[in-house]
């Protein structure tokens, strides 16, 4: 957030940008010295002398990277990594494993305990920021998507909401009139559930009458890209009367029809009303009687 010049009001200050975050952990300060002066410029670099010191840490702040010395006593780095790797909070961080011994064994050692790379001393300042640099682009990199991840899931959370909040029940369904969603008003209205709509079984709700046309209308409209509509009786497992109406309109992506989304609507109330205001017009008609309406 800028900031405004108190000795200059016209003038906006900006602050800092905010440096990510070293953790070294090694018992020997003078490497930690070492480690300090290549990355000082760059990162906000603290340190721990110990295992134990790097998780408790750990448990107030979270380091973007950390460079972690193998052999250290009491816990050396793999069991502290081990720690960090399961525990759901410190898991995601990136760790580097610096040693003084060239043993390829220990690398793959690490590497099965968690870490994201092996650093054998003496090491070449510009090769080891090369790293930190890289393994820091990939964890933001990953933060990133897992944010986007929860926003997505978020966004779908609301709007299924909103779908079964709807009085209408909700599909999609393929050109080929397979069925990929419903929402809870259209389990309602079926009184089938959505794992029984998904595919062709959403037909298994239509009166065995109505497929027929059915399948006529929408061969029509998704082979001429159109929308759909129809009125159709159920067959609901209670055995009730039940009239839709159904309308679907094609999803365009790029000039090409991805599938349809689509409504039902229960209108069996006027439908029975009118088909018994019809067949009372009927009757009164051969009597040829005046009638109350």
């Amino acid at each position: 957030m800028a900031l405004q010049d108190k000795k200059s009001p016209d003038r906006i200050v900006q602050p800092p940008p905010v440096k990510p975050m070293l953790l070294i952990v090694d018992d020997q300060v003078s490497n930690v010295q070492v480690m300090f002066e290549i990355f000082k410029a760059e990162y906000e670099v603290c340190m721990a002398t110990s295992g134990e010191d790097a998780l408790l840490f750990c448990s107030e702040r979270l380091p973007d990277v950390m460079l972690l010395d193998v052999i250290m006593p009491g816990m050396n780095g793999f069991a502290l990594c081990r720690r960090l790797k399961a525990d759901p909070r410190t898991g995601d961080i990136p760790v580097i494993f610096v040693t003084g011994q060239d043993d390829p064994l220990e690398e793959a050692k690490g590497l099965s305990e968690g870490g994201v790379d092996f650093i054998t001393k003496p090491f070449h300042a510009a090769v080891v920021k090369a790293r930190v640099r890289t393994h820091l682009m990939l964890k933001q990199q990953a933060d990133q998507l897992r944010l986007q991840q929860r926003q997505l899931e978020q966004s779908h959370g609301e709007l299924r909401a909103i779908n079964d909040s709807s009085p209408l029940g909700l599909f999609h369904m393929t050109t080929d009139a397979l069925c990929t969603y419903v929402n809870r008003t259209y389990e309602s209205i079926t009184q089938r559930d959505s794992g029984a709509a998904y595919g062709g079984g959403w037909k298994a709700a239509v009166h065995p009458e109505d497929l027929e046309k059915l399948s006529d209308e929408w061969a029509r409209a998704a082979g001429t890209s159109s929308r759909f509509a129809s009125v159709l009786r159920l067959d609901r497992p209670d055995g009730a009367p039940c009239h839709v109406q159904m309308r679907a309109a094609p999803v365009v992506v790029r000039g090409t029809v991805t599938g349809y989304v689509g409504t039902i609507e229960d209108i069996t109330e006027r439908t029975v009303a009118a088909i018994t205001l019809a067949a009372s017009e009927n009757a009164c008609s051969k009597s040829r009687r005046p009638c109350l309406r």
